[in-house]
């Protein structure tokens, strides 16, 4: 990721799924979207680490991000004045629903850890999933009419998720164990054919236990 004068933000070292899905949690935009959709971001999510002086965000670019900030202080300049925020902190949030143009310029006043969801990954998600895209059409009137959608504890959020990725996990494991026993099964046959050990009926048999 580079910022108007090209300084790079540099990558952490990769975190578990568990870890990633906390920060997600912590986004109240993405909390506001069905959990068991919204956890196949976490091979997508990138984990930063962003220099004093770097920009994240520049007024006028195209949103391509929202960042969550973990550590550090971040400077956000508008046309109404400047604010400083810290951790915890969710910038860039309407360019995950919108794709509008950036409307501040964001910039880091100290070193920051930041959590980033790009949105050619989200969009890619969603348009995929007619519920999240029902979810986060819902989600973008809301904010449109100045109120906010109401959304699950982080808790519930959470262990929601987590679920989905357990059983998402689940499937390929039994798939895989399938796809092994029906490989086993067709070596056993091919060095009956060769060596005779099981009467050519049996074979049936032995696909079927399969």
């Amino acid at each position: 990721m580079n910022d108007a004068s090209g300084v790079a933000a540099v990558a952490q070292e990769p975190v578990s799924t568990a870890a990633v899905l906390r920060r997600l949690a912590e986004i109240p935009i993405l909390r506001a979207l069905p959990p068991e959709e919204v956890q196949e971001l976490v091979s997508c999510v990138e984990h930063l680490e962003v220099p004093t002086g770097v920009r994240l965000i520049t007024k006028g670019d195209v949103g391509d991000a929202l960042y969550l900030i973990e550590q550090g202080e971040a400077r956000i300049e508008r046309d109404t004045g400047t604010i400083h925020v810290g951790a915890g902190a969710v910038v860039g949030e309407t360019a995950l629903l919108t794709g509008e143009r950036r409307n501040a310029t964001v910039t880091a006043e100290t070193p920051l850890t930041v959590w980033r969801v790009g949105r050619d990954n989200f969009v890619g998600l969603v348009e995929k999933s007619p519920n999240l895209r029902r979810a986060l059409q819902e989600l973008v009137e809301s904010r449109k009419s100045g109120t906010e959608p109401e959304s699950p504890s982080k808790e519930y959020w959470l262990a929601t998720a987590k679920r989905a990725v357990e059983a998402r996990n689940r499937n390929l494991t039994l798939w895989e164990i399938l796809m092994a026993a029906g490989l086993i099964s067709w070596v056993a046959l091919f060095v009956n054919e060769r060596a005779g050990l099981v009467h050519p009926g049996e074979h049936h048999a032995l696909f079927a236990a399969v």
